[in-house]
């Protein structure tokens, strides 16, 4: 079961999506804003890591260890966490 998720976002209306979705599942979302000046370096580490470079990305856990990560280039990102949440 997924317990954190850990979304890259560059559009505002991506992450207010995500929280109108929040649910009571006991899932926590970390939000990481690409254009932030606190959160932009922390932003570039996790998509290099992972070799994305498309935005929204996302990561999801179970307790400390990646269960899937959604890349733009590949799926709809947003469409995807909505069928998560």
């Amino acid at each position: 079961m997924i317990t954190e998720i850990t979304l890259v976002y560059n559009d505002l209306k991506d992450r207010q999506t995500i929280e109108n979705l929040n649910s009571d599942k006991g899932i926590y979302i970390n939000y990481l804003d690409y254009e932030s000046k606190l959160s932009k370096k922390k932003a570039r580490l996790l998509m290099e890591d992972w070799g994305s470079k498309k935005l929204p990305f996302a990561v999801c856990l179970e307790k400390d260890k990646v269960v899937v990560a959604f890349y733009s280039e590949a799926d709809n990102v947003i469409n995807k966490l909505k069928e998560i949440l």
